[in-house]
């Protein structure tokens, strides 16, 4: 590929610095509120980084490495799904109860009945339930939409 050609398909590439930016910033501002509590040193010893490159990355100047966000989620029981997106609760322990709320009738009673049918297959009276759930399930099209609980909604959902 020549040089113009090069630069000629770079131009009509859509920048993507600014929504790059903003994701950066919205995570920095989740890292903080996730960890105002704790200090650099404190943050460091739950994460095995060093409490300068914590520094860091609470304030931004460097992006927050793969290891760092996986032992914070583990470390302070953070959802990583919030931490990342900005999407349910702060908390691990508030997921179970977010996710049910999002899900429909029909996806619930779906789970349910693949869970039971992934345990046991020679158990006639299990195969009797995945039936008949996945029976019901299909006449429960006309109330299939979210059970959203106001109450349970954590940062970032509106």
């Amino acid at each position: 590929m020549s040089l113009e050609s090069r630069s000629a398909s770079a131009s009509t590439r859509p920048r993507l610095q600014g929504s790059r930016e903003q994701a950066r910033n919205d995570l920095v501002d989740r890292i903080g509120v996730a960890t105002a509590e704790h200090s650099h040193r404190a943050l460091g010893d739950i994460t095995g980084i060093h409490a300068e490159t914590v520094r860091r990355y609470r304030i931004g100047a460097s992006p927050p490495s793969a290891v760092f966000l996986q032992r914070l989620c583990f470390g302070l029981d953070i959802s990583a799904r919030w931490l990342l997106l900005g999407e349910g609760p702060i908390s691990n322990q508030d997921c179970l109860r977010w996710q049910l709320s999002m899900s429909t009738v029909t996806e619930l009673l779906a789970a349910l009945a693949n869970r039971l049918e992934a345990r046991d297959h020679t158990n006639s009276a299990k195969e009797s339930i995945v039936r008949a759930v996945r029976g019901f399930s299909g006449d429960l099209d006309i109330i299939d939409r979210p059970i959203v609980n106001p109450e349970i909604r954590g940062p970032g959902i509106s």
